[in-house]
């Protein structure tokens, strides 16, 4: 099956679910896959910071499990993250919060280690101590990845599916989802399950500012002008950055205004009709 996504895809529909109480709006977003053999490392990194700086929750897709190579790719892309927040001297959020940017999940695919009939819960446990191997400082050996990913990211989780099934492998498949493992759907369920849920759904935030339907637009060219040379440097991610926070905080100024104004005219006398 050959992979058909080039640059960053973003399915045409918006979903509004519940997250905090509050509605969000949810956009589905692929990208092709960095750091493989079709793009230089440079264009990988702008695929994965642009995708950083507009996702809440980035799902980094890897095969069979974790691999040292692939966290080694990603720490190209926090040396000048890291070095872009200097510039700005952006080393916290204005909320408090150390990490610039939110989750960061590996999703392991064709994960070969589950017993038959696992209860999610078990598997969960088999997920999270997966993980552990490379993010518990008390295990990881590279306490420098460790260190440098847990100071860009809020959250650093994992999730694992079984294989599909062996069919699909074939030339002959033609797509049809009925020769796809009851146990992949039950695994594919509960992940879905879990990061549309309230308690995991999170709006997308730049430095403590939401990115609202209103801002997203202008947010989005700002950032892909940042991101238009195919070898992203600190500058332009600083750049992208700051444009970002002054946009959002203009946004939210705005918004203040005008519950200022109307609250003000809601108080004053209304004309009365001569009649």
């Amino acid at each position: 099956m050959e992979k058909c996504t080039e640059g960053i895809w973003i399915w045409s529909e918006v979903f509004v679910c519940k997250a905090d109480g509050e509605d969000v709006a949810v956009l589905l977003m692929d990208t092709q896959g960095a750091w493989d053999a079709k793009m230089s490392k440079e264009q990988s990194a702008t695929v994965f910071g642009l995708t950083t700086l507009l996702a809440s929750r980035l799902v980094y897709n890897v095969s069979k499990q974790i691999q040292q190579d692939k966290i080694e790719n990603l720490l190209y892309f926090t040396d000048f993250a890291r070095a872009a927040l200097r510039a700005q001297k952006l080393s916290a959020q204005p909320d408090g919060k150390d990490q610039p940017f939110q989750t960061l999940e590996f999703l392991v695919r064709d994960w070969p280690h589950f017993q038959e009939n696992c209860s999610l819960s078990d598997a969960r446990s088999m997920m999270k101590s997966h993980l552990d191997q490379y993010f518990d400082p008390k295990k990881s050996e590279d306490t420098k990845s460790v260190k440098a990913l847990g100071s860009l990211f809020q959250d650093i989780d994992v999730w694992c599916l079984p294989h599909p099934s062996l069919k699909i492998e074939r030339d002959s498949w033609n797509g049809d989802l009925v020769v796809i493992e009851k146990e992949f759907w039950r695994f594919i369920d509960g992940y879905m399950e879990r990061i549309f849920s309230p308690e995991q759904l999170q709006a997308k935030e730049n430095l403590g500012n939401f990115i609202t339907v209103d801002s997203f637009g202008t947010v989005l060219r700002e950032f892909i002008a940042a991101f238009s040379d195919a070898a992203p440097q600190a500058k332009t991610f600083s750049e992208a950055m700051e444009a970002s926070t002054s946009l959002l905080a203009r946004d939210v100024a705005m918004k203040k205004v005008k519950q200022i104004l109307a609250e003000q005219a809601g108080s004053l006398p209304q004309a009365v009709s001569e009649e």
